[in-house]
């Protein structure tokens, strides 16, 4: 159903690229992005509609080869496009239970943003956690996991400095490497 969509879309996301919750919450449609000149798909966080740390012009590329992930996103754009969403609309938006005419009970898509970040965090990535059998890890922690895994690469000083765009840290690895690439 849509609000599946919408969650799995959000979800895939925040694995895709590590925003914070506040972009995801005010991330609009025109935020997901191919570059063709590095043939790739990026959250672009435009300061002018989505809510990024510091008002900073966020650019997060997509990590990894994740087709079916990468799919998720693709698909709910898809989805609002044909529903007739335009591209300043809520990438994720509220949707309000409602009934039809014979008194199911049904969903309705608006165009309003979800709420707030406290029910993303519990209705979201809570739900989806336990629904698939999984210990609750808050979203931020999506970030050192990443950072420490490519501080295992061969090449980690350039995917850490690829990284650190994705967390709204411009050319600050000592930041990375101090905050997310710590050995827990």
């Amino acid at each position: 159903n849509e609000i599946e969509r919408r969650n799995k879309a959000m979800v895939s996301l925040c694995f895709l690229t590590t925003p914070r919750i506040a972009a995801l919450q005010t991330a609009r449609i025109v935020s997901i992005k191919y570059f063709q000149e590095y043939e790739i798909w990026a959250f672009d966080q435009n300061p002018k509609l989505v809510d990024t740390k510091y008002r900073k012009h966020i650019t997060s590329f997509f990590i990894g080869q994740l087709q079916d992930i990468i799919n998720n996103v693709l698909s709910w754009v898809e989805y609002l496009k044909e529903k007739g969403f335009k591209d300043n609309d809520y990438l994720f938006p509220k949707i309000e239970p409602s009934f039809t005419s014979d008194g199911l009970h049904t969903s309705k898509l608006t165009k309003d943003k979800i709420a707030s970040d406290s029910w993303i965090r519990a209705n979201i990535f809570k739900k989806a956690f336990e629904d698939n059998g999984l210990k609750y890890l808050k979203v931020h922690p999506f970030r050192h996991s990443i950072a420490r895994k490519m501080q295992k690469e061969p090449n980690a000083t350039q995917l850490l400095i690829a990284l650190a765009e994705n967390d709204g840290h411009k050319n600050a690895m000592a930041t990375i490497i101090a905050s997310y690439g710590g050995n827990y």
